[in-house]
């Protein structure tokens, strides 16, 4: 009886209707301002999957809605006690799981990641900052958990199932740009006060939802998948694409912006392969988007500056933050070039201090980043992470030449693109959930697929 029960709710956490219902309840939560409680019970649906069913994709969703609910619980540590029953569950499951086990060709990358991490700053940092919660966590989160994540995902995919993937996974990054969308946009509708004369939008909004740029970045990297749905089901859906980045603009997010507006034009060049004429509409609809934003200039400016709060009066690039941690990266190397500095280095507060209002707990688990994926390996790992992230990068790429060439990994493809855009203006795949999480997903799901099958 216990096993046609678990069979059931397995079969049922892999339809629409429970993704919707999913959504609606992470978003009703929301509401009714009872995110921990949308977190306790989603962590519990996790851990009763892993119990149910030696399928592992269902557990994304509810993830990716633990992620979107922790927005709106910063001060609340004791949910991280979660992670022990999540952690336990699904440390069974790969137990369970074992003999299906089979790493693939990504696999070793990931090893020589973990011990550019363990390697990095070692001999150029003292103890404390090596040993700071912050480096330990983000070094066990990229390092072996990352790892168990993979061999997880590899030991369920290599089973039979009944339903298809791409479907399924398409839904629920569908789902979860939508969700995050919302959140957003739900700030405008709740406090329409910081619309009043327009002024500084993006900084009363800031005041209110400090979660907009990680909230904005992951609804980014999900737009592929959106673009996939469409091609599926139907040339509508791409103005939810359209719909998703223009609330996520919005938000002010600087990097959502740029990397958005990349994503839509790869995942427009995407969606209108072998569609010539569908292609050439699309190139004059954005021509002329082109032409009108040229014509209003002045008042797209206006409303970078005093809504978005956004700066384009040129100021120098030597001014920027970013540029002050690639020079500084650039020296961090020269200190220590075997090894680089680690991620618990503490010398770069000058340029990003510390907020003197930021709540103790959360400043004993920050990472003093770089923010650009290249600075952060040149800085942190030294040679030992050039090589080592040099190495992933190329299986990564082998992965994606041999794959066969459909839609579905197309879009798993631009996925990893975007993530990879993403990270050079921000930590990205340096952040373990939701980033770090959806890198190792994506390269799981290639490796399930068959190799491309050259003609003769």
């Amino acid at each position: 009886m216990l096993k046609t029960l678990a069979e059931r709710i397995y079969r049922f956490s892999t339809t629409g209707l429970c993704s919707l219902c999913l959504f609606l309840f992470a978003y009703t939560c929301v509401v009714l301002e009872r995110p921990a409680v949308g977190i306790c019970a989603l962590a519990l649906y996790l851990c009763l999957l892993c119990l149910c069913h030696s399928d592992v994709l269902p557990l994304v969703l509810p993830l990716l809605l633990i992620y979107c609910l922790t927005f709106y619980c910063p001060s609340s540590v004791w949910l991280a006690y979660l992670g022990i029953p999540c952690g336990l569950a699904l440390s069974w499951r790969l137990w369970c799981n074992r003999h299906a086990m089979r790493p693939g060709k990504s696999f070793f990358g990931m090893i020589a990641v973990s011990i550019a991490l363990v390697l990095g700053g070692v001999g150029s940092i003292s103890a404390e900052e090596y040993f700071s919660p912050g480096a330990i966590y983000i070094l066990l989160a990229l390092g072996p958990m990352m790892i168990g994540i993979y061999l997880l995902l590899k030991s369920s995919l290599s089973q039979p199932r009944h339903y298809d993937i791409g479907e399924y996974i398409s839904t629920v990054m569908y789902a979860t740009a939508v969700f995050v969308a919302f959140l957003i946009l739900r700030i405008f509708l709740t406090h329409p006060e910081i619309l009043i004369e327009q002024d500084h939008v993006v900084h009363k909004l800031e005041a209110l939802a400090g979660w907009r740029n990680g909230a904005s970045n992951l609804a980014v990297i999900l737009l592929p998948f959106i673009f996939y749905y469409a091609r599926r089901h139907g040339f509508w859906h791409l103005f939810s694409a359209l719909a998703v980045y223009v609330i996520v603009a919005l938000a002010g997010a600087r990097a959502a912006i740029v990397i958005g507006a990349l994503a839509l034009l790869l995942g427009f060049a995407y969606f209108t392969h072998r569609r010539p004429w569908l292609r050439l509409a699309i190139v004059c609809a954005c021509f002329t988007c082109c032409v009108v934003a040229f014509v209003y200039r002045e008042p797209l400016i206006i409303f970078a500056r005093d809504f978005l709060c956004i700066d384009l009066s040129g100021a120098h690039v030597e001014d920027e933050s970013r540029y002050k941690l690639m020079m500084r990266a650039i020296e961090d190397f020269l200190h220590n070039p075997f090894s680089g500095r680690g991620l618990g280095y503490t010398g770069n507060n000058d340029i990003y201090p510390l907020d003197p209002t930021a709540n103790p707990d959360d400043v004993r688990f920050r990472v003093h980043w770089y923010h650009s994926l290249l600075p952060q390996i040149i800085g942190s790992m030294g040679i030992v992470g050039i090589l080592a992230y040099g190495y992933q990068f190329l299986l990564r790429l082998r992965v994606m030449l041999r794959v066969r060439r459909t839609a579905y990994t197309g879009a798993l493809i631009l996925s990893y693109v975007v993530t990879l855009l993403y990270s050079q203006i921000d930590p990205g795949i340096f952040s373990p959930m939701p980033f770090g999480l959806l890198v190792v997903l994506t390269f799981a799901l290639l490796e399930a697929e068959p190799a491309h099958q050259k003609n003769a």
